[in-house]
């Protein structure tokens, strides 16, 4: 496979509250440690072993950017791949928006979009998903949904029994022509539209372009709840 030119936006940027409730702390998940490394290093150490890898941009909440760039470890004193770590916004996608600007400019083809909280991504899922991404222009991995799902009304009563034939539970990364997604982001800012949690949502909104998913992988799990650490 001919490697296409790309970047990569590492999302951190978020408070944790949900992981913090657990560990009774203040620790960002994103800084935990696995096997003796940060979370976030090892959310972004595989994408290191593809070729083309332009630029990175760390997305970070504005009063944890020295701790962001200490738990990167010796990624941070390479020197072959630049490293940024820009504020975060009041949401994901505001993060996600800062990051891209970053990247506005650069010459690569495509933008990989990873969360700084999946430390078990794998190289197979992230080139499977860039081979995809350059037939269809945008791609992002998926699992099938093997729980019953329910929708449920404010008061946790049931309303609707949902068939999960065709559902997917989306992974990261997704990856998309860098211009086509900072195009999208543009015109969702314009709209006034800033809630997005997903770009591929933001993605197909606002080009009329489609996103083909492919296969992910069940260990490919974002880092949550306590749990997810083991």
């Amino acid at each position: 496979m001919n490697i296409p030119s790309f970047a990569l936006v590492i999302t951190a940027a978020g408070t944790s509250n949900r992981f913090k409730s657990e560990v009774n702390g203040n620790t960002k998940k994103e800084f935990m440690a696995i096997d003796g490394h940060s979370v976030l290093y090892l959310s972004i150490k595989p994408f290191f072993g593809i070729p083309n890898l332009k630029k990175i941009v760390i997305t970070s909440l504005p009063n944890f950017m020295v701790q962001t760039e200490y738990a990167l470890e010796d990624l941070h004193l390479q020197k072959k791949v630049p490293i940024t770590i820009v504020p975060g916004g009041e949401t994901r996608q505001d993060s996600v928006f800062n990051a891209l600007k970053e990247i506005e400019g650069e010459d690569v083809d495509y933008v990989m979009i990873h969360d700084g909280s999946r430390p078990y991504i794998k190289l197979d899922t992230i080139m499977t998903t860039f081979a995809t991404a350059t037939i269809a222009g945008a791609s992002a991995p998926c699992i099938e949904i093997s729980d019953s799902i329910k929708e449920v009304d404010e008061n946790d009563l049931i309303v609707n029994h949902v068939d999960r034939k065709n559902l997917r539970s989306i992974q990261t990364p997704q990856i998309f022509k860098l211009q086509n997604i900072i195009e999208a982001h543009e015109k969702a800012q314009l709209d006034h539209q800033t809630n997005f949690t997903d770009d591929t949502a933001i993605y197909e909104k606002y080009t009329g372009k489609r996103v083909i998913l492919c296969k992910g992988d069940y260990s490919n799990k974002k880092i949550t709840w306590a749990e997810d650490l083991k």
